[in-house]
């Protein structure tokens, strides 16, 4: 199935691109092709008189908006398999946000700045979506059906005459029953999965969770003396390996390239024997059954391991301070810029004021040499 995006001359082609990349952030039997407008300065006035002279007040009928898909078809010798998704922002008589007639949409672009603000082109690309579903379901604005609810329940077929009804719509990018029943018998399942999950995908900007997240900032990381990191008031529980490797991460914040690793071998070192005497004072006072490491084992930290332990470390994070909370303390892959280009640097992208580290000044591990 291909879903064909077209435009006049006049609409943005910024855009037109944002929205493009919106419905096609999952990718599967649905293709979408970004077309915008087809039609040159010069055919415009001559194919499309109506479009070509209008202007904020004018209004026109569903007919007219049919047709500029239609002319489309004809240049491109469809005949009409395709979906054809006319986004414009020439108003309708009706005032409806979009309408469908058997394979062919249009979408208009006003008001969705008033009802939803900077979030209008999520907007505009879940009512894409929908009108998507709808024509697979073979629903027309001409037909009475049953299946476009005038009662809202919440369905994405919801016909939504009021603001609220849309921001409710926007928010929950529910599939009713009856509506899934028909969708089984004539949306192949793969075309089906693709719509809900960038539905489901896009509707997560309408929901308030970055109002929320907002107001989660990251909590202060402390070392202290012995090595022992808290978050919070929360005191990690990691292997001297996994210590080790963080600290060191924590006191480089710029971060290093896969390859640098290896040139810090010695810092590393004596990081990791720090880190072990501590411990091992712990371990006789608290009689751990722990096994503490040798005092040669800093070997397996180095370039044929370093994977597995930041592996073991993030999910040791996730699994000590929640996955969203982690995501501001691990250790991830950035992209770097520099004169020579980008390179792939793994660091802690955690702000210094985040971090209060005493350990870095106990005499111990300054003393200790390899």
């Amino acid at each position: 199935m291909k879903i064909h995006i077209i435009s006049t001359p006049n609409e943005n082609h910024g855009d037109l691109k944002i929205i493009f990349n919106l419905v096609s952030q999952i990718k599967g039997e649905i293709k979408f092709s970004l077309v915008g407008s087809f039609l040159n300065e010069q055919q415009y006035p001559r194919f499309a008189p109506k479009f070509h002279v209008a202007s904020d007040k004018t209004k026109l009928e569903f007919e007219d908006f049919y047709e500029y898909c239609k002319e489309y078809r004809q240049y491109i010798d469809n005949k009409g398999e395709d979906i054809v998704v006319f986004i414009t922002n020439v108003a309708n008589r009706r005032g409806y946000f979009s309408a469908a007639d058997g394979n062919n949409i249009f979408v208009y672009t006003g008001f969705w700045e008033e009802i939803v603000g900077v979030k209008k082109f999520h907007a505009i690309a879940y009512n894409i979506l929908v009108n998507i579903f709808q024509s697979l379901l073979e629903i027309s604005h001409f037909d009475n059906n049953e299946l476009i609810h005038t009662k809202n329940i919440g369905c994405i077929n919801d016909f939504c005459e009021e603001r609220e009804q849309v921001i409710l719509k926007l928010r929950t990018g529910y599939i009713c029953d009856r509506c899934i029943e028909e969708a089984n018998l004539k949306i192949s399942n793969d075309e089906l999965i693709q719509l809900y999950l960038l539905i489901q995908r896009i509707r997560e900007n309408f929901m308030n969770f970055d109002k929320v997240t907002a107001i989660l900032k990251p909590e202060v990381l402390i070392i202290d003396n012995d090595g022992n990191i808290t978050i919070g008031n929360k005191i990690l529980d990691l292997t001297i390996f996994q210590k080790t490797l963080y600290i060191f991460f924590l006191e480089h914040l710029h971060g290093f390239e896969f390859t640098e690793i290896n040139n810090h071998l010695e810092e590393i070192n004596r990081i990791f024997h720090t880190v072990r005497i501590h411990s091992l004072k712990s371990f006789a006072k608290r009689k751990d059954k722990d096994k503490i490491p040798n005092s040669n084992s800093i070997a397996y930290i180095s370039i044929g391991n370093f994977q597995f332990h930041k592996t073991t470390l993030n999910e040791r994070l996730i699994m000590q301070i929640g996955e969203y909370k982690a995501t501001f303390y691990q250790i991830k892959t950035f992209q770097m810029e520099n004169k020579n280009g980008s390179k792939s640097v793994f660091k802690v992208d955690l702000p210094s004021r985040n971090i209060k580290n005493n350990f870095a000044n106990t005499q111990i591990q300054k003393e200790i040499t390899v």
